[in-house]
């Protein structure tokens, strides 16, 4: 993944960006704040040109939200409620924490954090009540960390002299905590298998694996397409980028090991796209191609590894690809149109475009049912805008300028940290991003956009912060 992102991690543009309080445009008086408060926003713009050709029933509603993880200007995190009760200590001064990142079952929180005494960078890990702390030391502090399905293993990213290095911490084993590189290469971008055994990986970008964490390695295409992260859906099929014989670029879906490719979309330049976690609906978007040179990787065999690295996939002989085959009984595919941002099922249809300008980060809603994507905003340097729309109904935020840690680090990439970290809460209902009004002095702040009410409420100081995946982590009030 991020080459960008190295120098943000070395040690940390994260601490020179993250503590700037914020003065792009701001202007002398605003009123303080405190505690949540909430401003009700313009009423919903409504566009009746987007309907999909299938709309799905709303799932049933389940009202509870889970909890947020935020990370503060002084790099500390707490975990809370969505309306920004029940706040609970999750790390202590002395320390410098980033990257935290909710276990799938909303069990536990890992995070990088690094010793202020002593420069030690460990992946940690505990529950959001602190009652099972976890730590194992790390050589090179990470700058992504990504939970398997199981919630035992952390994947993470961390620069290296060769590129990036892929490393798999195991927190709860029974031999006690243990860390393993595993890959390399440059640009990075990863996904968990179904059962948390495998990765597939979009390295250096010209290799598409299967890493088996136990065993050989499966090519599943050679020579793919332009694109950012690869998905693997829950019903073990694929979706990534791929070129034909043409090379022409397409989205396709596939079986596990490449075979029966079927293509969804073409485009040019590189495409983004992330995945709603029911696997229902993709958003996307292919923006121009940015000249990065790819930096070979250590499963090729052309650059030696360090002496003292393991790599997995080093163990077995690579298993070729199975030969692309299209599926060539659908109707002729136009291409998407480059900067624009589209929704479509994951089943195939007609994509539906979600605005004419380009998008700055996208986000499908768990359930499918609402997008949310930033925007620039027209004529405000450094500002964005929040869109929303949920089958239809169109909502637009007044602009805001956001945190330097979600501008920097997290919009860039929000094709993989759309697998990983969830903005959505588990409802479908709240959207938590952070940063502060335009034309505001305060600090940066972790909001919450409620749909249902059109309601948006600052509910902490603070420069990020994600929601658990499932709701049970914010039933559990009775352990505070």
């Amino acid at each position: 993944m991020f080459r960008r992102l190295i120098a943000l991690l070395v040690l940390l543009g994260l601490i020179a960006t993250a503590c700037s309080r914020g003065s792009d445009t701001s202007s002398a008086a605003d009123d303080e704040r405190t505690r949540t408060e909430a401003s009700i926003l313009p009423p919903a713009d409504t566009d009746p040109d987007f309907s999909p050709e299938e709309q799905e029933s709303a799932p049933e509603e389940n009202p509870d939200d889970g909890r947020l993880v935020v990370q503060d200007f002084n790099f500390q995190l707490t975990t809370m409620l969505p309306d920004g009760s029940e706040v609970a200590e999750l790390t202590d001064p002395g320390t410098i924490n980033t990257q935290p990142s909710w276990a799938p079952d909303g069990s536990r929180v890992a995070w990088v954090s690094v010793d202020g005494t002593t420069g030690q960078t460990t992946i940690a890990a505990d529950r959001f009540d602190r009652s099972d702390f976890r730590e194992v030391d790390i050589d090179q502090a990470p700058f992504y960390l990504y939970w398997d399905p199981s919630a035992s293993r952390i994947a993470h990213l961390s620069p290296s002299t060769g590129g990036i290095d892929l490393g798999i911490a195991e927190l709860l084993g029974e031999d006690g905590p243990t860390d393993r590189r595993v890959d390399r290469g440059q640009p990075y971008f990863l996904a968990w298998g179904p059962d948390g055994d495998e990765l597939l990986v979009h390295a250096s970008g010209f290799r598409l694996d299967r890493i088996d964490l136990g065993s050989a390695t499966v090519i599943v295409d050679e020579f793919p397409a332009q694109f950012g992260a690869a998905t693997w859906l829950p019903d073990d099929s694929l979706l990534y980028g791929d070129l034909d014989e043409n090379d022409e670029q397409f989205l396709v879906s596939t079986g596990a090991a490449g075979e029966g490719r079927r293509p969804l979309i073409t485009y040019e330049g590189v495409l983004r796209f992330s995945v709603s976690n029911e696997g229902n609906r993709i958003v996307m978007q292919a923006a121009p191609v940015e000249e990065e040179d790819g930096v070979v990787t250590a499963s090729t065999g052309l650059q030696p590894p360090e002496p003292e690295t393991t790599f997995i996939s080093a163990r077995a002989q690579a298993q070729p690809t199975p030969t692309p085959e299209f599926d060539d009984s659908l109707d002729a595919i136009d291409p998407i149109e480059t900067g624009i941002p589209y929704l479509m099922g994951t089943f195939g249809g007609e994509p539906f475009a979600l605005s004419n300008n380009p998008a700055v980060a996208m986000y499908p809603s768990p359930d499918g049912q609402a997008i949310a994507w930033f925007e620039e905003s027209i004529g405000v340097r450094g500002a964005l805008t929040l869109h929303f729309d949920a089958n239809g109904q169109r909502t637009v935020l007044p602009p805001f300028v956001p945190s330097t840690e979600t501008r920097n680090a997290y919009f860039p990439f929000f094709d993989q940290y759309s697998q990983s970290h969830d903005f959505w809460s588990p409802s479908s209902n709240l959207f938590v991003y952070s940063g502060r009004p335009l034309g505001s002095t305060e600090p940066d702040g972790i909001w919450v956009f409620d749909r249902t009410t059109s309601l948006q409420t600052r509910i902490a100081d603070g420069v990020v912060a994600s929601f658990t995946r499932t709701p049970q982590a914010g039933g559990a009030r009775s352990a505070l």
